[in-house]
């Protein structure tokens, strides 16, 4: 993971003020003091300067000022690394599983991103929705907030939401110091088993959401999607920041607010089903704000729109067990009694889908008519 941040040039005191009546590790140059108010570094505002947690912005690299360059180091750097670790010892090409909190316009081809540290506050569950609807838009769908962070005062009623709401972010990650959640874990019966759950329940939809991370790579369609990016003519959808969609069919509705169990969402006009107990909230959902009954306990509301194919597969304790499980579909179907769907499977965890021999992609169509089934999976490729 790169993580580009240094405590230099001041270590016991990050804020490196603009007083010109002190001494400062780097010159006053039009690079680090230029003429414009700049809200430079984390919290300090105006008072800070553009060296602060990194080197002078006039070195130079190469033929460039740090000025210049800083916001691509990131980039480069997961980058470089990507075509490192594409290309073994062994000689074959191997998926690198890349996280950086330092990123740049294009850095999704190379890495995910790591949201920086949330704290132990019901705002930062609500805004980590935001943040990764909108780095989906910029072209880096892997990304994702710690759960239930140590800082600050973590209760369980919040470590709950956490989790169900992260288990559904393409970057799920807990980030515990010295097995610290473990303990959390021990103490909180309930958080331990929500954990589990929801954990459980992304296992069992890693074959859909693996899918679309293919759509993302090869027609540039984002994993975690705004509604207004499904329904843009419903203008209600555009001030919507508390759902979002897994692809264009899954519709999650968390909960955000703390003494409560119920759920309220905005469902556009398409046919939803509980993805629970697989029943159609309605033959049609006029636009609509609905309070959602999360069943079964522990679990975030999740609904299926109608229309599509949902590939699935049988949960295990870790991913790779899981993958040697059997798949099975979850087919709901719109109005006129049809759905679609696709499937991307690689057939090894590591190996690159460079080699056509190591992946599949297949194609369903579904479609009822009297009491006739039809379902019609053709192999594709990419």
């Amino acid at each position: 993971m790169n993580e580009p941040a240094a405590n230099f040039p001041y270590r016991d005191n990050d804020q490196q003020e603009n007083d010109k009546t002190k001494p400062q590790p780097c010159p006053y140059h039009k690079y680090d003091d230029p003429s414009y108010a700049t809200q430079a570094v984390y919290m300090y505002g105006d008072k800070a300067r553009l060296s602060g947690k990194t080197i002078c912005m006039a070195t130079m690299q190469a033929t460039f000022h740090h000025y210049n360059v800083h916001n691509m180091y990131g980039m480069k750097m997961s980058q470089s690394t990507a075509e490192i670790k594409s290309n073994g010892e062994d000689g074959e090409d191997l998926v690198p599983l890349i996280i950086s909190q330092s990123t740049f316009p294009s850095s999704g081809r190379f890495a995910g991103h790591w949201l920086e540290s949330t704290y132990a506050k019901w705002t930062d569950l609500k805004g980590s929705i935001i943040d990764v609807l909108e780095f989906n838009l910029f072209g880096i769908p892997y990304v994702g907030p710690d759960m239930c962070t140590l800082s600050g005062d973590m209760q369980e009623e919040l470590c709950v939401r956490w989790l169900q709401l992260g288990a559904f972010f393409p970057l799920a990650r807990i980030r515990s110091e010295r097995g610290e959640f473990s303990k959390y874990l021990m103490k909180w019966s309930r958080a331990g088993q929500v954990a589990r759950d929801s954990l459980l329940l992304r296992y069992t939809y890693l074959p859909y959401i693996y899918t679309q991370f293919y759509r993302a790579k090869y027609f540039h369609e984002p994993v975690i999607r705004p509604l207004f990016y499904e329904f843009p003519h419903d203008d209600e959808t555009y001030s919507i920041d508390k759902q979002f969609m897994i692809g264009s069919g899954l519709l999650v509705t968390p909960i955000l607010e703390p003494l409560t169990d119920t759920p309220s969402g905005y469902f556009p006009r398409s046919i939803w089903y509980n993805i629970y107990d697989e029943q159609a909230i309605g033959k049609r959902v006029l636009p609509s704000y609905q309070d959602v009954e999360v069943c079964p306990d522990g679990t975030v509301a999740i609904h299926a729109r109608g229309g599509i194919v949902y590939p699935r597969q049988k949960p295990a304790l870790t991913i790779t067990e899981s993958r040697k499980n059997p798949l099975s579909l979850l087919i709901a179907v719109n109005e006129s009694m049809q759905s679609t769907g696709e499937l991307f499977w690689v057939g090894d965890n590591e190996t690159l889908a460079n080699n056509s021999k190591c992946y599949a992609l297949y194609a369903f169509y579904y479609t009822f008519y009297g009491k006739h089934h039809t379902l019609i999976i053709t192999a594709q490729r990419p």
